[in-house]
Parts: structure tokens; C-alpha cells; sequence
């Protein structure tokens, strides 16, 4: 039974690249979304489910999306291109069977440097793979510059459906919210920042511009066997 998800943010419009889907880009032969997937379920252990909000695509049909214990479900905010926390939301309705107490790492798709011993030090775990103390709180970290990046972060799943209803717009809906309004909700006491692991050289940092796709590139390269 499942009792552990990732949400994967792999929307927007990449004006930066030119208007190409940016999380369905291949790096050495796996797309950045299937990079940040493949860390995801490997901190997260088995059974466990992948909620990609974002484009069809030939990646969502291969692996690691289709490995033994993933269940990997694609949706989309509503309307389209209606911001990361419409994104976070429509996720949150395919985690509906899921109880509060449920990890949920929140993440982009366009950070294909991630690693799953980055995300379990995010999750906070022993290496054991014990449950950390604070497993109440949203644990998030800091990139390499002292900035909290809101697409790398594990909410237990009642928080971030509290936090998501708290934040809904007079509408009722989350039409054009920023993450920064998202992450603003939170109390001091229930956010945990982290700081950057060490040794790992700006491994959160994600892809908006042709520059950022090379070094990720480069980045990926050097530590594939």
C-alpha cells in the first residue's frame, strides 16, 4: 500500500528556452523529469506514487516511471498555465486516499541534478531510513546562495492541503499564486530549512535558461558511471 509521493512541477511555458516543454528535455538519455523521478523513488523507497503535473510524453511511459511499485499518475492545474500552486493543487486531488501523516516530496521538473541522497536529507531521515523528529514540520533547503527553494521540499500531505485551501483565491481557485505566497502561510514553527548538503555543488539549483541546461548537462555527466 502506498503511503509515500512526489509531486514532479513540470508545467509552465519555458520562455526562456524558447517556449519548449523544459522538464521533457533528454539529459544523456533520460529527460529531466525522469531524472528528478528516478531520485525521488529512490529516497522515497517502494511502494510509492509519482504525480507528474505536466505534458503527456514518451518519458511517462518508460522507466522509472513504470518500474514494479511506482505508480505514476499525470494531471494538469486547471486552467492550463495557471501557475506552480494550481499545479500543487490538482496533484493534491490524486493523493485524495492518502492520510495527513503522508510524506510528500514537492519538487520541479526542470532539476535534474537532484539526488535521492539529497531528497533524504531533505525528508530529514536517519540513515537507517528512520523517521525524523520533525516529520510535522514542511522540511525544505537552502540552494548554494542561502535561498529556500520552494521546488525541493517534503510537506507532510495535511499540511500542504491546509496550506493550500488557506491561500485559495476569492475565486476558489489558485489562479496565478506564487510558491512565495504558498511557503508564507506557514508559521515559523512548521517550516524546517536545511541547509545545502555538503559536497554537493548547487544540486537544487533548477534549468530557465540555454546556460543553466549546458551546466546541468555537464553536471550530469560527470557523476554517470
Amino acid at each position: 500500500m502506498v503511503s509515500r509521493a512526489a509531486i514532479i512541477i513540470a508545467g509552465g511555458q519555458g520562455s526562456r528556452l524558447g517556449g519548449i516543454d523544459k522538464p521533457q528535455l533528454s539529459i544523456n538519455g533520460l529527460s529531466m523529469r525522469a531524472r528528478v523521478a528516478g531520485a525521488a523513488i529512490a529516497a522515497l523507497g517502494l511502494p510509492c506514487r509519482i504525480v507528474v503535473v505536466g505534458a503527456d510524453g514518451s518519458d511517462l511511459r518508460a522507466a522509472p516511471f513504470t518500474i514494479d511499485g511506482v505508480e505514476t499518475i499525470r494531471t494538469l492545474e486547471e486552467p492550463r498555465f495557471s501557475g506552480p500552486v494550481a499545479g500543487l493543487a490538482a496533484a493534491v486531488d490524486e493523493l485524495s486516499d492518502l492520510g495527513g501523516e503522508a510524506d510528500v516530496l514537492v519538487l520541479g521538473g526542470d532539476m535534474p541534478t537532484l539526488s535521492a541522497e539529497l531528497l533524504q536529507h531533505v525528508l530529514g531521515e536517519g540513515a537507517d531510513g528512520s523517521a525524523p523528529a520533525d516529520s510535522t514540520a514542511v522540511r525544505g533547503i537552502e540552494d548554494s546562495s542561502g535561498h529556500l527553494q520552494f521546488l525541493c521540499a517534503a510537506w507532510p500531505l495535511g499540511v500542504l492541503r491546509t496550506t493550500l485551501n488557506e491561500v485559495r483565491g476569492n475565486g476558489g481557485d489558485w489562479m496565478g499564486l506564487s510558491l512565495r505566497r504558498l511557503y508564507g502561510q506557514l508559521a515559523p514553527a512548521r517550516l524546517t530549512i536545511r541547509p545545502a548538503l555538503d559536497g554537493v555543488d548547487d544540486a537544487v539549483s533548477d534549468v530557465d535558461t540555454a546556460e543553466d541546461l549546458q551546466r546541468a548537462r555537464i553536471a550530469v555527466e560527470r557523476t554517470t558511471p
